[in-house]
């Protein structure tokens, strides 16, 4: 689920048209065209859950990059948006985890992509640099969304309603 500062929810993958029972693990799903939208210069937040069903303890190390610049790789600075080293741990209930970033102003507006990996505790998602390599037991999950510019601007202008002109 990613939603706004005021708490409104942006995306949901309850939307989307996976099926959360799949089986396999390794693989890769990628939402095909524009499912949402992020606004240059605002925060949001991405909160991310795990389920197991068999009521065992599983620790999944969870990591995020959204290619701002629209390069098609994550390797960027600045890409990489959850902390190094960010693990979900559950044991049979719906466990969540969320991560605030904000959206950086100057890239060009455009249709881009947030990656989303998930590994159990061997596959070690580091840092920023492992947006591709190789999981041992997990998944990928690509979405597509546009970057858009803000639709409205604010400004902290302060106007002092005494001068002191010296003489």
């Amino acid at each position: 689920v990613i939603t706004d500062e005021a708490g409104n929810v942006v995306y949901s993958k309850s939307n989307d048209r996976c099926n959360k029972n799949a089986r396999g693990g390794h693989f890769t799903i990628i939402e095909p065209t524009s499912a949402f939208d992020l606004s240059a210069g605002s925060k949001y937040t991405l909160t991310v859950g795990m389920l197991n069903p068999n009521n065992r303890t599983y620790t999944n190390e969870l990591a995020a990059w959204i290619d701002f610049n629209s390069d098609k790789d994550f390797s960027d600075e600045g890409e990489f948006i959850t902390p190094n080293n960010f693990y979900i741990t559950t044991n049979g209930n719906n466990t969540t985890r969320s991560v605030t970033f904000t959206v950086p102003c100057g890239s060009k507006t455009n249709t881009t992509r947030l990656r989303l990996r998930s590994d159990y505790r061997y596959g070690r998602i580091y840092s920023s640099a492992d947006h591709s390599k190789q999981l041992y037991y997990g998944e990928t999950e690509d979405y597509t969304f546009d970057y858009v510019s803000p639709t409205t601007t604010t400004s902290n202008f302060i106007m002092p309603d005494s001068a002191y002109v010296g003489t």
